[in-house]
């Protein structure tokens, strides 16, 4: 494009960057690759925990911190080390328990350092990262959990709510400790609610970490599939989703790529900086 540098590129993992198996393309990979070279700082930005983002901030050869669980948690995994934990507030979890055990939700949680999740015949796909994981050295950052575990004792960065179609979404935000803290709700996939901490979310995440790194969110290109996604991609001059994103993204009229699985990553750099690649 003309008189546009690209300063940096941010993407989201799941439905973004990886297809529906969970791999990352060949060819998004060594676009990622061809950018750092460059000079180009590649981010992930993913609603998932530190411990379930690291292979693939791995695989993709990503020195920057990653934003992780909605920026909740900046990650250095070069360090392995947190630069930021911004928890829920106590009151705030209490209450998001005692209403999920009330209308008999399942309910999963983030720590800090665990990820936390109740384990059933109907779940256990969606878990299947973490229990390889939990089968070799990564065995202490997850626990599983019985249905009406209290995580009130924890640090907890965010709250997750399966099966929370809209109406009870409305239900919940009646609630006096969803107003009192002024808590950040987005789905993730369907009826998959993910609640954080007052101004937690990817945008707010982003903007500070271009305030560390030093680059423009007017030259940056940011790629995500669904609404956790939104505010990251409100906030910077290339926002892109696949052409398989949740439906509804779509109005909101950013570019759309190659689908997830189809090397989504690559098609909108080579789109908006086709001498790049």
């Amino acid at each position: 494009m003309e008189n546009r540098v690209l300063e940096c590129v941010v993407t989201d993992l799941d439905g973004s960057l990886l297809d529906a198996n969970r791999q990352m393309g060949l060819r998004d990979r060594q676009t990622i690759r061809k950018l750092m070279e460059k000079g180009i700082p590649v981010l992930i930005a993913t609603g998932r925990h530190q411990c379930v983002t690291r292979e693939y901030v791995r695989l993709a050869g990503i020195q920057l911190p990653a934003i992780t669980a909605n920026g909740a948690v900046l990650y250095d995994f070069m360090e392995e080390r947190p630069l930021w934990v911004r928890p829920l507030p106590v009151a705030a979890v209490a209450g998001l328990w005692r209403w999920c055990l009330e209308h008999r939700l399942r309910y999963y949680f983030y720590s800090d350092r665990k990820s936390y999740f109740y384990l059933n015949k109907e779940n256990r796909p969606f878990f299947q990262e973490e229990l390889r994981d939990m089968e070799g050295d990564g065995a202490k950052e997850f626990e599983i959990v019985p249905p009406d575990f209290d995580p009130t004792p924890y640090t907890v960065t965010k709250f997750m709510i399966s099966g929370c179609i809209p109406a009870m979404l409305a239900r919940l935000r009646e609630q006096d400790f969803i107003r009192q803290y002024q808590l950040e709700t987005a789905y993730s996939s369907a009826n998959f609610l993910e609640i954080n901490a007052a101004g937690v979310n990817k945008g707010n995440a982003l903007k500070e970490a271009a305030a560390r790194q030093g680059f423009s969110l007017e030259n940056t290109l940011a790629l995500g599939d669904y609404f956790n996604d939104l505010p990251m991609l409100k906030a910077v001059g290339m926002p892109v989703v696949p052409a398989s994103c949740e439906e509804g993204m779509k109005a909101f009229g950013f570019h759309q790529s190659a689908p997830s699985g189809s090397n989504p990553l690559t098609e909108a750099v080579s789109h908006f900086f086709p001498h790049l690649l």
